[in-house]
């Protein structure tokens, strides 16, 4: 869908007229009949910002599904509220202070909707608290995500759960909730790791390697999560091409409230 999306932008820009134009170029409706998509499902106008009339129009006033347009009314709202400048904080306090490099209490993380709150970010945040001169924790560590009324809610809006973009929004994720495999071949085996590996999380790996091209290697996977009273199964089935070598795949897989240390 990406190769078909830069292919039909290419092709628009190549052949947009120099006047107002009505229906697609020829170029742009070549690209839709290769990918068998009807002109019936596509519409397009493209207009220059502050123009009183659009370039080219197709189906302009056909209801569609907004799909990743959607994302620009997202934006604009964020823009609006929060303004360009604005990050979201990551707090790490304690109502005692450390002694002697020793914290005896309690460690609070308070979230704030960091969306990109990675595992390198983390890494930076930790590296600050030991500079601040803390070395161990003799309490918890206590999550606080009420900075969200509701947390953990909403669905898949497409068959693909375990993608990262389908995570449930949380006050404090870390690494977009997903966990990285690394998937690699040795002795003519696919080896796959998990970081991080939950101890409640079980990796079952039951593919096979083939010959061929690497391709969309991800479509030739299937990944199912079973839930059990102390633990969850990520079972892996499909194909892998041994042309593929390494690669990374990252995954939503547990719930909120269901990983241990």
């Amino acid at each position: 869908m990406k190769a078909l999306t830069s292919a039909l932008l290419i092709a628009l820009a190549i052949a947009l007229p120099t006047h107002a134009s009505e229906g697609l170029p020829r170029g742009v409706a070549q690209q839709l009949k290769n990918a068998g998509i009807p002109q019936t499902s596509v519409a397009v106008v493209v207009q220059e910002a502050g123009a009183r009339r659009p370039w080219l129009q197709h189906n302009a006033d056909a209801a569609m599904n907004p799909a990743s347009v959607m994302k620009l009314l997202t934006t604009y709202a964020g823009l609006e509220i929060l303004g360009p400048a604005y990050s979201w904080q990551t707090t790490a306090y304690s109502l005692t202070p450390p002694v002697d490099g020793v914290l005896n209490g309690d460690l609070y993380l308070k979230g704030s909707g960091d969306p990109r709150l990675s595992f390198e970010q983390f890494w930076l945040l930790l590296r600050q608290l030991r500079a601040q001169g803390l070395r161990q924790i003799r309490g918890n560590l206590v999550l606080d995500r009420s900075a969200f009324a509701i947390n953990g809610q909403g669905v898949a809006f497409d068959d693909q759960p375990l993608r990262p973009y389908n995570v449930k929004p949380d006050a404090l994720l870390l690494n977009w909730k997903s966990i990285r495999l690394q998937l690699g071949i040795a002795e003519d085996k696919l080896q796959i790791q998990a970081e991080p590996h939950p101890a409640n999380l079980y990796l079952i790996s039951q593919v096979t390697l083939t010959e061929g091209e690497c391709g969309d290697w991800k479509s030739r996977l299937r990944t199912d999560v079973s839930t059990h009273p102390d633990r969850f199964h990520l079972v892996i089935t499909g194909t892998y091409p041994r042309s593929c070598g390494a690669q990374r795949w990252h995954l939503g897989v547990l719930e909120h409230n269901c990983g241990k240390s």
